[in-house]
């Protein structure tokens, strides 16, 4: 019979053995023997291995392979390519590993025959419920063209808008999948613009037998993405816009020179740094963004347009709690040059938001915006069927939930002395706070239902079908 002490001692080097040999195969150094890749029927295996954290051959430690695994499931699941990703390895003969993966792509064709708002946002379109503002037509876009992980898309809208676009991206031209082209057309044709900014929102001309504003844009672009996480762009391109003369009579600064047509080209640099769990909606990691846009260049000197902006962006994301989760997010723009041009003075209430006052727009030449959320997933990510769908790719769904909580802070710089005499809101310390629920499923799709309210006293519901943080 064991004595008790002995027992216990027994007991104490089972456990330190197993921990050591826990530790020891985290330590140890595998060698990749093989990668198996099934279920890409139509992506092309050269594209899911340019996403991976490792290749066949590498030597690698036993907790750098869990956590390049790990990693390798995010980047191709921030591609447009998958719906699901399943990776596991195999030990063979105590030292080569070999790593399965499995893929559930998605569906590339979407023809599209649907409408539009056209208004700065949904909430907005939703408040004046007007439905002369419709788009309506038709185009279609293909994903992942030809297996390459390319993008081609081409629309024709009518209604209240004209557009036409074509846009062929993500072309890439060597072999390791490192360099890129893009391309992009636009043509739109718009019977009612907005001309002037009053009381914080933007005012609205229409004409009934003429377009008040015709503009069309071609460019290309350039990409540069030697590491996974790492990308640097460079666009050049060429715009054209011409206002009626109805324009000009309301606002003499809709362009700088109201006499010719504004021709302009632009040049913008960007870089980005991109760590992030997840694309759509991010729970951890980093993500930093820095873009330099020159608009007028040497060219068309008549039209004087000349003038940098400057924008910094940095998000952190990281897991506080069990199922918690906090996010932080700064802005920072620098406008230099001539920017005196309407076009030229867009800041808050365009690309960029504060929570709480989406029925406003605020000018200006500079800005800091500031988000901060708490997310609380209230609903795990579920998977389930679709059965009366017979397609795979797109009968196989999921759903996340998650309750947010946020207050927003910003600053918007404007010295325009006549702007500021009919608008209250740049200037001025900006602060909102409120909560929302967030509905999460495939194919990048989200729903935002959320109540903020302002420092300005005003309260309100607004509804998002893009991350808000």
């Amino acid at each position: 019979m064991i004595k008790k002490n002995n027992f216990l001692s027994l007991l104490f080097v089972f456990i330190g053995l197993n921990i050591f040999a826990q530790n020891d195969s985290l330590n140890r150094i595998f060698f990749i023997y093989e990668i198996k890749i099934t279920g890409n029927f139509k992506t092309k295996e050269f594209v899911v291995q340019r996403e991976l954290s490792f290749n066949e051959g590498d030597s690698i430690s036993g907790k750098n392979l869990i956590n390049e695994i790990s990693q390798s499931k995010i980047n191709l699941l921030k591609t447009p390519l998958f719906n699901f990703v399943n990776i596991d390895y195999e030990i063979v003969e105590n030292k080569n590993v070999i790593i399965s993966i499995n893929l559930s792509e998605r569906w590339y064709l979407w023809p599209e025959l649907a409408f539009y708002y056209a208004d700065r946002n949904f909430s907005n379109w939703l408040k004046e419920w007007n439905f002369n503002h419709l788009d309506y037509g038709g185009g279609a876009v293909k994903y992942n063209f030809r297996g390459r992980n390319e993008k081609i898309e081409l629309y024709k809208i009518f209604g209240y808008n004209r557009l036409f676009i074509f846009n062929y991206e993500n072309i890439f031209i060597d072999k390791k999948r490192q360099n890129s082209l893009s391309f992009s057309f636009t043509r739109l044709n718009r019977k009612e613009t907005s001309y002037v900014v009053e009381n914080d929102k933007v005012k609205w001309l229409r004409l009934e037998d003429d377009f008040v504003l015709s503009t069309y844009k071609v460019f290309a672009d350039y990409n540069f993405r030697k590491k996974i996480s790492l990308k640097h762009s460079l666009i050049l391109g060429y715009g054209n816009k011409i206002a009626n003369d109805t324009v000009f009579k309301l606002n003499p600064n809709y362009f700088i020179n109201t006499q010719i047509p504004l021709n302009y080209l632009f040049l913008t640099y960007t870089f980005s740094y991109d760590k992030r769990d997840s694309r759509i909606y991010p729970l951890t990691g980093l993500h930093a963004v820095f873009i330099a846009d020159k608009t007028g260049l040497l060219f068309f000197k008549d039209t004087k347009v000349n003038n940098l902006s400057l924008t910094a962006s940095f998000s952190k994301f990281m897991k506080i709690g069990k199922k918690i989760y906090l996010s932080d997010n700064i802005v920072l723009r620098k406008n230099i040059g001539d920017n005196s041009a309407f076009f030229l003075n867009e800041a808050l209430g365009y690309d960029f938001n504060i929570r709480g006052f989406e029925y406003n727009v605020i000018n200006g030449t500079d800005f800091i915006l500031q988000k901060n959320t708490l997310n609380f997933e209230i609903f795990s990510k579920r998977n389930f069927n679709i059965k009366f769908i017979p397609y795979k790719s797109i009968s196989k769904t999921h759903l996340t939930v998650y309750f947010s909580a946020f207050t927003d802070f910003a600053y918007v710089v404007n010295k325009d002395s006549y702007y500021n005499s009919i608008n209250s809101l740049a200037n001025k310390f900006l602060f909102s706070y409120g909560a929302g629920i967030n509905f999460l499923t495939y194919y990048d799709k989200m729903l935002s239902l959320e109540f903020s309210k302002t420092n300005s006293r005003n309260f309100g519901f607004f509804i998002h079908f893009e991350c808000p943080f």
